[in-house]
């Protein structure tokens, strides 16, 4: 995980305004490679190994993908982020984080943090996060320039609600039907099918 990113997580203990600590035992170019994240309130560490931030104590816990996405979900989440406007950090959490290396391929500015299954092969702008469980993220306030859901989406967007910069776009894809966005979140739909819903950050 590059440097700079580890200032958006937060203790999935603590939860915001606590941020963790980077210790780093290998570095490449600005990125950690091997190293652990410490929370100074609670004390919780959790391991940075190859470049992937692992939430779970279990290091050796399979993670799987069980994503049953089309084909072209990368392209469509790519496309429904919005025109880039720059350099932007994107959140690609649950089923769609395996999606990673392709959104990152298909938006060249892009740093693409991803939160779940590991995507199937790496990618310089893709930085894995792997949770303890399905919990949503613990992010600090107004970072994200986008993220890409799937499927039951509701609870994600409450908690990932304050994470989100002004005019920030997000795509649930294979929404539920009848998607509930809550207030929280400060979402305005954009459009919405079967395939696809957007929002933006009010």
């Amino acid at each position: 995980m590059h440097i700079e990113l580890t200032e958006l997580l937060c203790c999935p203990r603590c939860g915001p305004p606590h941020g963790l600590i980077a210790f780093v035992d290998r570095m490449e170019e600005r990125r950690i490679l091997d190293g652990r994240l410490d929370c100074p309130m609670c004390e919780d560490w959790h391991a940075i190994r190859e470049g992937t931030v692992y939430l779970d104590p279990d290091l050796d816990r399979a993670v799987e993908d069980t994503a049953d996405l089309s084909a072209d979900a990368a392209t469509i989440a790519a496309a429904l982020l919005g025109p880039p406007d720059g350099p932007e950090i994107l959140l690609l959490a649950g089923a769609a984080a395996v999606l990673g290396p392709e959104v990152a391929d298909l938006r060249p500015e892009a740093t693409v943090v991803t939160w779940g299954p590991l995507p199937a092969r790496r990618h310089g702008r893709v930085h894995p996060v792997v949770p303890a469980d399905d919990a949503a993220p613990r992010l600090r306030p107004g970072r994200l320039d986008g993220a890409v859901l799937a499927g039951a989406a509701g609870a994600w967007l409450t908690a990932l609600g304050i994470a989100f910069a002004p005019s920030a776009h997000v795509v649930v894809l294979d929404p539920e039907p009848g998607l509930a966005v809550p207030d929280a979140a400060r979402l305005t739909e954009l459009a919405s099918d079967s395939r696809a819903w957007v929002g933006a950050r009010d």
